[in-house]
């Protein structure tokens, strides 16, 4: 993320101050501190985070169905279903399903 300074402005960031000049551009870790501020132009803003799915992706990652199933067995015997319902299922996905369920 970049910001432009819309006036003089002094802020205090990451245990500094910072001094800006009317028009000075900064990006990084400040830029995002200064976004809100009504004393900056947002340049370009950073890409939004990927909205959350409501439907099982099976061939995600085991990170990716795990993070959706979370420790909802309902979410946990669906995916479960749909994993071993591939030609080849992984069986590590499985077992820690299985982990889900049983709890």
């Amino acid at each position: 993320m970049r910001i432009r300074a819309r006036e003089t402005i002094r802020a205090y960031w990451n245990y500094q101050i910072h001094e800006l000049e009317e028009g000075q551009v900064v990006k990084g870790g400040l830029a995002d501190y200064l976004a809100g501020d009504p004393r900056v132009d947002v340049l370009d803003a950073p890409a939004p985070a990927p909205a959350s799915s409501n439907e099982l992706d099976i061939d995600g990652t085991i990170n990716e169905v795990l993070n959706w199933v979370g420790d909802d067995p309902v979410r946990a015997e669906q995916a479960r279903e749909a994993e071993s319902a591939k030609e080849k299922p992984r069986s590590t996905l499985l077992t820690r399903l299985n982990e889900i369920l049983t709890d």
